[in-house]
Formats: C-alpha cells, structure tokens, sequence
C-alpha cells in the first residue's frame, strides 16, 4: 500500500480525545484503552485498527511499566509471553483463514463467559500453565481486536493495583512489539498506520498524567470491581462490534 495519511483535524481531535480517555483507565486499572480507542478509530477509518492503535497503546504500556517498575515480576511476564507469540500467530493465521466477524464475535463471548465466572467466584491461580494459557489467549485476541487484555487481566484480578499494572504494562509492552510485525507480514499494518499511532502520542502522555489521580482510589480497594467492569465492556464491544458488522 502506497503512504497514505489525509485525516482531518476533527478525526485528529477525536482520535486524540479517546486516547486521553483510553489512557487515563489503562493507566489508572492497567489495561482497557482499547475499549475507548478502537471504536473511534473504526469509525474514522478501519484500517487503522489493529495497528495504528497498537502503536499508540505502546506509549501507554511503556509508561504503565516503567511507572511502577518495582512491582513487576518479570518471571509471570516470561511465561505469559510464551504462551502470546504462538498465540499473536495463531490470530494473525486466523485472520488470513476465517471471516474477522465470526472470531469477534467468539473472542467477545469468551471474554464475557469468563467475567460471568468471575462474578460467580470461579478464580484460577497464577501459575506456568494459567500464564501461558492466557498468553495464548492474549495474543489470539489482541492479534485479531486490538481487544488482548481481559485474559491477563482476569487472571491478575485478585492482585494489587501496582503489581497488576507494571506486570500487565511489561507484558503488553512485549506484546505489541511481537504483534506489529506478525500485522505487517499479513498486510495489515503500513507507514500510514505508523504514522497515524503516533500522532496519538501527545493524547496519551495527558490522559497517564490524569489516571495518577484516579489510582489511589482504585487502590483503595476498587481493583478487582474495575477490572470485572472493563472486561465486561470489552468483551461487549468485540461481539456486538462483530455481529453489528456481519449483517
């Protein structure tokens, strides 16, 4: 695809408004800005998701690390990316295999299942195999929706607010920069999604600074409830978006 990028400045300010938005939850629960920020983009031009807003999602997942640095723990990161890169190939195989409507709609219902059981007190330990297998299941959804953080983030619910969001912030710092090329190779990531992740840069350094003052409530024992609430909502996004499409 020849370098393309002819978006207005109203596109610009709205992409750039659900960015800060979008980061303010990541930054403050520690994942969910694509909820804000993948509908928006859809709607100014679909072909910039996954890409462009994995790029500005790494902006947001850096600083989400590097933030609270000391409360990662680098060995549940190892694992959980050993199950994403088979994973982020599996979701860019099934791009090319299957329509995006159908898998959308079924990334969106197992997330939603896995919320129910949540709520109903059904929790898995962190360990080597949950790690990978929520790797795995990370890397199938984010690969396909930009959508890849319910998994990791169901399985961190019952951690602390700090621990949750440097180890999430590393993980998908390492997820993304294994999905962006896998999105190249099956055509679906160029300059002008590039180009376009970037220039949502600026949105993302105001709305990290906004989520400092929402933190210490979270932290004051609101973690695992806004978890449960943005993973539902994810999750309903990625199915009514899927099925809104199909017909």
């Amino acid at each position: 695809m020849l370098f393309e990028f002819a978006y207005t400045p109203l596109e610009i300010l709205a992409a750039t408004a659900a960015m800060i938005l979008g980061s303010l939850i990541q930054g403050a629960v520690g994942f969910g800005a694509a909820l804000v920020v993948a509908p928006v983009l859809v709607a100014i031009d679909p072909r910039l998701v996954p890409g462009a807003g994995m790029v500005g999602f790494l902006f947001i997942t850096m600083q989400s690390w590097l933030r609270e640095r000391n409360q990662v723990v680098w060995a549940q990161v190892s694992w959980a990316t050993v199950g994403r890169i088979p994973g982020s190939f599996l979701g860019a195989y099934i791009l090319i295999l299957l329509p995006l409507n159908a898998m959308g709609a079924l990334v969106g219902s197992v997330v939603i299942l896995g919320v129910l059981l949540s709520v109903c007190g059904w929790n898995i330990p962190i360990h080597r195999r949950s790690l990978v297998g929520a790797g795995v299941l990370s890397g199938v959804a984010g690969t396909i929706s930009s959508v890849g953080g319910p998994p990791l983030a169901l399985l961190y619910q019952n951690s602390t607010g700090p621990h949750l969001r440097a180890t999430l912030g590393a993980y998908f710092t390492i997820a993304i920069l294994t999905s962006l090329p896998l999105l190249y190779l099956v055509d679906r990531f160029h300059l002008s999604e590039l180009i376009a992740g970037l220039v949502l840069a600026p949105g993302v350094w105001l709305g990290m600074y906004l989520s400092k003052f929402a933190i210490p409530y979270l932290d004051g024992g609101y973690t695992r409830m806004a978890v449960l609430w943005v993973c539902g909502a994810s999750g309903l996004w990625v199915m009514v978006d899927a099925l809104y499409n199909a017909y």
